[in-house]
């Protein structure tokens, strides 16, 4: 009886701890967003090139 009982569980088993690595991984695998980071500022001077145009920010 134990035997034909691991035999229905043990299938169940894989299938769920292969579900569960398919649910689980892809959260693990994503990086979260941390705390921005102090950027370099540069600054473009005031006597120079004006660009004409600007990109359009899409």
């Amino acid at each position: 009886m134990l035997k034909k009982m691991l035999r229905w569980l043990l299938p169940l088993i894989v299938l769920t701890l292969i579900a569960a690595y398919f649910v689980i991984a892809p959260a693990l695998s994503s990086h979260a967003a941390s705390a921005p980071s102090p950027s370099h500022s540069t600054s473009t001077p005031a006597s120079g090139p004006k660009p004409e145009f600007y990109w359009p920010a899409w």
